[in-house]
């Protein structure tokens, strides 16, 4: 009989064990991640662009997001920063510079920043006309993001090739290939953002480099596109139901891709296309910002 209750006593301790192990494993609920991404407009062109981005500092402390991508930071960094606080954004990545020398690509983030790594396109198209994209090393900046302990996030912001020549769309073209061949070059299995300015769009039918974009990066990636599930419903072909300049209204160029990895899954909640305005009531930029309100969970160990 002792021996019996033993026995009993035995599984009684293992259940309770298994039980209190399957409710830590399962109780961990989704956090959220916000993020934006934003060409800031910091050429060394109009007299209103210092006084702009020393608007900048100030409100993306007020802004409540967690990652900060911009892109064009270029002469002015120095004023966009100086009213960025370190205590809510302690990390940062290096500085480039100005034009001719700088790529016009940071992150601020409040999680740790690891193993920052720029990489110059490969094919850049004009330098007085098409954009002037052969002045700047545009290309692309990488870092893995530490979001918590043990769950890591590849990182990603760039600035595609500019305008709609002949030898612009090539060259943006081979931007989408690179940026593909990179990150499946890196081959982590780790959830993946691209943040940035792509110069081009879904709805952008019969535009060669929107076609390869969608090719390499969507189908032959797998990423999608925040604005497009929250907001077309995660339809990638029939943009119907909107209508008027894409500029900061619907499929921007501005862009926020994400696919999951590592027994993490990202889920886009919130979406938004902001225009941040001087205290004038200007835009900022001719861009608009690109926001995004994400939930990571943890689905496996």
């Amino acid at each position: 009989m002792n021996k019996f209750k033993k026995i009993v006593s035995l599984m009684l301790a293992l259940l309770f064990v298994a039980s209190a192990f399957s409710i830590c494993a399962t109780a961990a609920e989704p956090k959220e991640l916000k993020i934006i991404s934003y060409n800031v407009a910091g050429l060394p062109v109009g007299t209103d662009v210092p006084f702009n981005q020393a608007a900048l500092g100030e409100m993306f402390n007020e802004s409540g997001y967690d990652i900060i991508a911009v892109q064009e930071d270029f002469t002015f960094h120095e004023m966009m920063v100086a009213g960025l606080s370190k205590s809510i954004y302690p990390y940062w990545t290096y500085h480039t510079g100005a034009v001719p020398g700088g790529d016009g690509l940071n992150i601020f983030s409040k999680y740790k920043l690891n193993n920052e790594e720029r990489t110059t396109w490969r094919s850049l198209s004009g330098v007085i006309e098409g954009g002037a994209d052969e002045l700047t090393p545009k290309g692309i900046l990488y870092t893995c993001i530490e979001l918590e302990d043990g769950v890591y996030l590849d990182f990603y912001t760039i600035h595609a090739d500019a305008y709609g020549d002949a030898g612009s769309v090539e060259a943006r073209s081979d931007n989408f290939r690179q940026l593909a061949e990179i990150i499946e070059a890196r081959g982590t299995k780790r959830p993946v953002i691209i943040s940035g300015d792509f110069n081009t769009s879904h709805h952008f039918k019969g535009e060669a480099s929107a076609e390869v974009y969608r090719e390499v990066l969507v189908k032959g990636c797998n990423f999608k596109d925040s604005w497009i599930e929250v907001k077309n419903g995660g339809n990638y072909e029939d943009f119907s139901s909107w209508s008027g300049d894409y500029w900061g209204n619907w499929d921007s160029v501005d862009k926020l891709l994400y696919r999951d990895g590592d027994g993490v899954k990202l889920t886009p909640t919130a979406f938004e296309y902001k225009y941040y305005k001087n205290s004038k009531g200007e835009s900022i930029s001719d861009h608009s910002a690109a926001l995004a309100t994400f939930t990571y969970e943890k689905t496996d160990t």
